[in-house]
């Protein structure tokens, strides 16, 4: 019995030994709690002793778990800034396209080019900005570069300097713009067969500006100056010109009328019958001289007014009749099969 007593009064000493050096450890139980068997353990973290400054927290490593990171990626890189392009660090450069010297200024129809300036780089000129705003706002680096500015077929080129200073250059291009149109009577050609074509200096004597503007009503941009213009309706003779002189800032209108129609021919047995197929066919002026050449049974061309003659090869016979052209009487023109040799 005695011994029995000695041996659990040893273990009561152990226990008691244990418990104090579990007080003594941070994170330990305190001292003299006894936790109740099966009881959560109530951990109490020293503190920290006071007038002692906080240490700063240290950056997780890249996939470390926490409650907000899971810890089955790395974390992604920071994001780098963007490389601005040399010319959006540049000096603003704001560019303004007159008519004249006293204006007015020009508010659409621009095309700007910015291009390297040979003398500065001993290269051709390399493209650097194009811009089709009225009147563009531009960074430029410092340096010297060629302006080009063009209004349709007018054009200035010359040398801008940029320095560390804003600057607002102004191009004077002295130009205007033609509309053509076309006519038959008082009726506009809607017919986009009609073309024009415009050539500088009256009368045509100048080098070709323009050709085959095709539509009635296009506006054309060029230079101040006299030009010649010429319109084709359709493929044949039917062409009128005239000459008009382009100012400054407006807008010339040249309206050419055409004395023409349009005729379609057909070789027939007899007056309203049908148009026999494979037929060649020639359409001369009075003096002989061939106007046009078609194959087919139904050929249309826009003739001038005037008189006309028409043949017609078909099956080893040729056939031919006189017709009259009149300006703005479209019609059909039966060649009949008679008496052909």
């Amino acid at each position: 019995m005695l011994e029995g007593w000695y041996h659990a009064a040893m273990i009561l000493r152990s226990l008691r030994a244990a418990l104090l050096l579990l007080a003594a450890l941070p994170g330990g139980l305190a001292y003299g709690q006894v936790p109740a068997p099966g009881a959560p353990l109530d951990l109490q973290f020293p503190t920290r002793p006071q007038g002692q400054a906080p240490q700063p927290a240290r950056p997780l490593p890249p996939g470390t778990a926490t409650p907000g990171n899971p810890g089955t990626a790395p974390l992604p890189a920071p994001v780098q800034q963007r490389q601005l392009l040399p010319f959006e660090q540049g000096t603003s450069v704001r560019l303004v396209a007159m008519f004249s010297e006293t204006g007015p200024q020009i508010r659409s129809g621009m095309l700007w080019r910015i291009l390297t300036d040979p003398r500065e780089t001993n290269a051709p000129p390399r493209l650097v900005q194009e811009s089709s705003e009225a009147e563009p706002i531009l960074r430029l680096p410092p340096g010297s570069y060629m302006v080009n500015a063009s209004y349709g077929r007018a054009s200035v080129t010359r040398r801008v300097q940029v320095s560390q200073m804003p600057i607002a250059d102004n191009f004077v291009l002295n130009a205007g713009a033609i509309r053509l149109q076309g006519s038959i009577g008082d009726r506009p050609i809607r017919d986009p067969r009609i073309t024009f074509s415009i050539v500088q200096g009256a009368g045509g004597t100048g080098a070709t500006v323009i050709e085959e503007v095709r539509g009635n009503g296009r506006v054309v941009r060029v230079p101040v100056g006299e030009y010649h213009v010429v319109s084709r309706f359709g493929d044949a003779n039917a062409v009128m010109a005239g000459d008009v002189r382009v100012e400054a800032g407006r807008v010339t209108d040249v309206t050419l009328f055409h004395r023409a129609a349009i005729i379609t021919l057909k070789l027939v047995n007899e007056p309203g019958g049908e148009a026999t197929a494979d037929t060649a066919w020639s359409v001369l002026t009075p003096g002989g001289d061939t106007v046009k050449e078609f194959i087919g049974a139904f050929p249309t061309m826009i003739l001038a007014a005037g008189e006309y003659s028409a043949v017609a090869r078909n099956d080893g016979r040729i056939f031919s009749g006189r017709f009259t052209v009149e300006a703005g009487r479209d019609r059909e023109v039966e060649i009949l099969r008679r008496g052909g040799t």
